[in-house]
């Protein structure tokens, strides 16, 4: 049976993973405007949830290093993610973002000391394989015009690993509510530089996949996401929102009518089983004392 921080996870990556078409249907605003947007719409979402939960007190500002880090580093996971879309093929992008489980395992072991467990090991292992099945090999380019794609999806996926196990550290000191809304905060800020030149017109056009990527794929999104990880060893976090991938290719089948080959059904299946092996909970030993 999966715990509940396993399931918040998972309710993420369906929420986040349908984002991606949300993206797609977007026209006129760039990548970093989109950002802005999404963190404006998410910040006042998370905002009203305060306020009527009375739980305002719980925004109030602290730790100021660790809430800044965590904001910084998930900007410029996106961002990175971004640029390496730009610069390379979209099969070594997902391949190298998703290199994430990895590093989170290395940072989690060094920052939050968790002994690193066998299951996590098999489990990422799984999910990899699923990755790179998914990406389709054949795909994948060591041309030297996609070096510095790779190279800045390679940072994507550091940055998003650091992302889980800063935001992880931050609710274990206060709540989750407290880390998302400051997290989008600070992206808030940052992507407020990249803002102009933006027109009310394209904002209005595309208003129903801002409400959706800010409000649904952000503010909520992230709430879950952040109570979560409370729930959970920060080594698995990553493989578990692996599902991303596997929503967004039936998104894109579902709403864009995009083709589902056989790399995506087999590495779709091989990711769903490395989530469930470090989901899995460990049986207990049994007592020599019973009979």
């Amino acid at each position: 049976m999966l715990n509940s921080g396993v399931l918040l996870l998972s309710t993420f990556s369906l929420l986040t993973g349908f984002g991606g078409y949300f993206v797609k249907i977007t026209h006129g605003i760039n990548s970093q405007q989109i950002l802005f947007f999404r963190s404006v719409l998410a910040c006042i979402f998370l905002f009203g949830v305060a306020f009527f939960t009375k739980k305002i007190h719980e925004l109030k500002f602290r730790y100021p290093f660790a809430t800044i880090l965590m904001g910084a580093v998930e900007g410029l996971s996106i961002y990175f993610y971004y640029l390496a879309l730009e610069k390379t093929t979209i099969a070594n992008t997902t391949l190298l973002v998703y290199t994430a489980p990895i590093f989170s395992v290395i940072f989690a072991a060094i920052f939050l000391h968790e002994k690193v467990e066998k299951r996590t090991i098999l489990g990422i292992l799984a999910s990899f394989i699923g990755v790179i099945i998914v990406s389709n090999p054949a795909k994948f380019s060591l041309n030297p015009e996609h070096m510095y794609g790779s190279i800045f999806a390679l940072l994507g996926g550091l940055f998003y690993s650091a992302m889980a196990i800063s935001s992880k550290s931050v609710t274990e000191k206060t709540t989750p509510l407290y880390a998302a809304f400051w997290q989008y905060f600070v992206i808030l800020i940052l992507s407020s530089f990249f803002i102009f030149p933006v027109s009310s017109k394209l904002v209005t056009n595309n208003l129903i996949s801002l409400l959706y990527l800010g409000i649904v794929a952000g503010g909520f999104a992230f709430l879950l996401y952040m109570n979560g990880i409370k729930q959970v060893k920060g080594q698995i976090i990553q493989v578990i929102t692996m599902l991303e991938i596997v929503v967004a290719s039936l998104s894109g089948f579902i709403l864009l009518k995009e083709p589902i080959d056989a790399n995506a059904v087999i590495g779709g299946v091989f990711i769903i089983i490395g989530i469930f092996i470090v989901s899995s909970k460990k049986k207990s030993l049994p007592d020599n004392n019973q009979k």
